[in-house]
């Protein structure tokens, strides 16, 4: 299974049951905060997971689904990045673990590439940070507010503001958040 988050959009293609797709969400468990902190690719089994506590609901239909372990990594480009899962039914050989490494990261390029044709080239590319400052924006933050709630001053927030504005070409952040709404930038309020 492939997970991409990209421009803050996350999408999911495998060949999981849909019923099992479907509780792949926004949650953090434990395999995603490991290969999202590190980077460093994981192999982990559903029976240590579902006994863990934290495990997400998830793995519990994977143990349920007949899938005894895992091998997880993350891929990154420019555009974002991939939480590549390779599944297995029984006690595999991982011989063939760096194939895997290998196919995950021509998958992650594969989707990169489809991303950026069904991407419209005019579309600004957003840092992680201006992205937060215009979603504090949208939902009526003053720039003091968002200041104190991410931990940088009232100037770099007027900084981050104007260079989204200059990147979507227009004169405010009124009209910068009326545009990242437009573009599913940005989520609305």
């Amino acid at each position: 299974m492939l997970r991409m988050s990209v421009a803050g959009q996350r999408q999911a293609i495998g060949s999981l049951p849909p019923h099992i797709m479907a509780e792949f969400g926004d949650e953090a468990d434990p395999v995603s905060r490991h290969i999202g902190a590190s980077g460093i690719p994981l192999e982990w089994d559903t029976a240590t997971l579902c006994a863990g506590g934290d495990a997400a609901p998830v793995y519990q239909s994977l143990q349920g689904a007949g899938i005894v372990s895992g091998l997880s990594m993350a891929a990154r480009s420019d555009l974002g990045w991939s939480r590549i899962d390779f599944y297995f039914h029984q006690d595999a050989d991982k011989g063939a673990t760096a194939d895997l490494f290998l196919l995950g990261s021509y998958l992650h390029e594969a989707a990169c590439r489809v991303w950026r044709a069904s991407w419209p080239a005019e579309v600004p590319r957003l840092t992680a940070r201006e992205r937060q400052c215009l979603q504090w924006s949208a939902s009526g933050k003053t720039s003091q507010e968002i200041g104190q709630i991410l931990g940088i001053s009232q100037h770099t927030v007027y900084f981050h503001l104007k260079k989204v504005a200059s990147k979507f070409k227009v004169y405010g952040t009124r009209h910068a958040i009326s545009r990242a709404m437009d573009l599913k930038l940005i989520k609305p309020i």
